[in-house]
């Protein structure tokens, strides 16, 4: 019987939010956030918005077109992440729609058709 080899253990670095006795995040005027910002994204369509910015954020440093949202993730994933149910979320999807901001594209995509608007919603 082979003895397994054990791994150490490293601990977390010190700047790590896991460290016990961690210093608290810094406060939100710290941060450059503005209570304008924080209120905004406790709405559900700036929610949606910011998710989608930050999938085609993604999309760009990965060199996909930032443009292209693919259906990769469930509508109740999605849901669950920005704390609506689907029906909510599918309502919310459809303002976009109505605003001119997305539409749905080829193969089971969404295509972002106005990234600058989506950013007013979140800002």
């Amino acid at each position: 019987m082979r003895a397994l080899a054990l791994e150490p253990i490293l601990p977390w670095p010190k700047d790590s939010r896991r460290v016990v006795g961690r210093t608290p995040p810094p406060l939100p005027s710290e941060a450059g956030w503005s209570s304008h910002t924080v209120r905004r994204l406790e709405e559900p369509l700036a929610k949606v918005a910011a998710l989608l910015i930050s999938i085609s954020q993604n999309n760009t440093y990965e060199g996909r077109d930032p443009a292209q949202v693919p259906d990769a993730l469930s509508s109740g994933f999605v849901a669950d992440l920005l704390g609506v149910d689907v029906e909510t979320l599918a309502s919310l999807l459809i303002d976009l729609r109505h605003r001119g901001l997305i539409e749905p594209g080829d193969d089971h995509t969404l295509r972002l058709k106005d990234l600058d608007g989506l950013q007013q919603l979140v800002n």
